[in-house]
């Protein structure tokens, strides 16, 4: 079919109340939605700390932040210290993504 992409999921808890990464048909990134709770623990197992767009979502979901940064670990577990309303993060990260992009 034309202009259709293949979404896989990875649950790494097996639900979808944890941590889930998401990989999308030919694009090289991912996409990463995770807990608040859940992000000091996520980056003492990966190695990401690169440029990428993320968003902050509120539990209820009615508010939002969207923020860009060179270095993800570092601005997220800034946000989990300094910004109360947000539940769970989605952000998109991958090779070759550098600030002028996402600008």
């Amino acid at each position: 079919m034309t202009g259709t992409n293949m979404v896989t999921i990875f649950l790494e808890n097996g639900t979808m109340h944890g941590t889930r990464t998401f990989e999308i048909g030919n694009w090289n990134g991912t996409a990463h939605a995770i807990y608040k709770n859940d992000l000091p623990s996520f980056f003492k197992e990966t190695d990401i700390d690169m440029s990428c767009v993320y968003v902050l979502v509120s539990s209820c979901k009615t508010k939002v932040y969207v923020g860009e940064s060179e270095e993800i670990k570092t601005r997220l577990l800034s946000h989990v210290k300094k910004k109360d309303f947000w539940e769970q993060v989605i952000f998109f990260t991958g090779p070759g993504l550098n600030k002028a992009h996402v600008r």
